[in-house]
């Protein structure tokens, strides 16, 4: 579930999506990577703007870093959602997630969510 703003009464619910693959190559390299991103959920449930807030890999490498990265926003980009409702009706929302790619010989993606803050110079109303 993301962390998402504004608040709601009720959170965007996951409809369909798939994880973000772990990258072939990272995997059978041993590397390891965080990808924190933001991105919009619509009024009506589909994800928009899914952007890379951050991107990393262990031991560092910025083309394995770009590879988890355009995983997660392909991925994320498909996703569809019920989307949040706010008195009895629906509304859009940003959300921000981190997706920890593990190389545990199974090569696993988890997803935390993250405290979404709006863009600088955002309306705040």
């Amino acid at each position: 579930m993301p962390s998402c703003t504004p608040r709601t009464e009720t959170g965007p619910v996951l409809l369909d999506g798939r994880l973000p693959e772990y990258p072939r190559r990272e995997h059978i390299a041993g590397q390891v990577g965080t990808v924190d991103i933001r991105f919009f959920v619509t009024e009506s449930g589909t994800t928009t703007s899914v952007e890379t807030l951050r991107a990393t890999s262990h031991p560092f490498s910025s083309a394995s870093s770009g590879r988890f990265a355009d995983e997660v926003e392909t991925a994320v980009g498909k996703w569809t959602f019920e989307p949040a409702i706010d008195q009895g009706m629906p509304v859009a929302v940003v959300c921000a997630q981190r997706h920890q790619f593990d190389n545990d010989g199974f090569g696993s993606v988890s997803i935390i969510p993250l405290q979404t803050r709006p863009k600088a110079g955002a309306d705040q109303n």
